[in-house]
């Protein structure tokens, strides 16, 4: 009789953390969502000034811009490209030791 009170307290108390969690969760979710509305709302405007930015902008100054930005976007690829390779190497060399591991114990 009394496991049985233990088992449903404790049961209880799981259940009462799991809504104690998903609540939490939901509201960080919600909190993210007006994050994210709020900064869409700011975007139209920037765009905007951007826009009128540019017009005034001569076409020598809008090559140089474009230039500057395809630098940054291939430095920005160079480096992603490095991590790749790292990430690559990593998972080749972790796959080799669990291979090496397996036929070690197998036999």
């Amino acid at each position: 009789m009394e496991q049985n009170e233990n088992i449903e307290n404790t049961e209880n108390r799981n259940e009462n953390q799991r809504d104690t969690q998903q609540e939490a969760a939901e509201q960080i979710v919600l909190d993210a969502e007006e994050a994210l509305g709020k900064a869409a709302e700011d975007e139209p405007e920037v765009a905007d000034k951007e826009e009128k930015g540019e017009e005034n902008m001569s076409r020598r100054e809008r090559k140089k811009k474009a230039a500057h930005e395809v630098e940054e976007m291939t430095e920005k690829l160079e480096q992603m490209g490095k991590k790749l390779a790292e990430v690559q190497d990593k998972y080749v060399r972790t796959y080799s030791e669990y291979e090496n591991y397996r036929k070690r114990t197998s036999v």
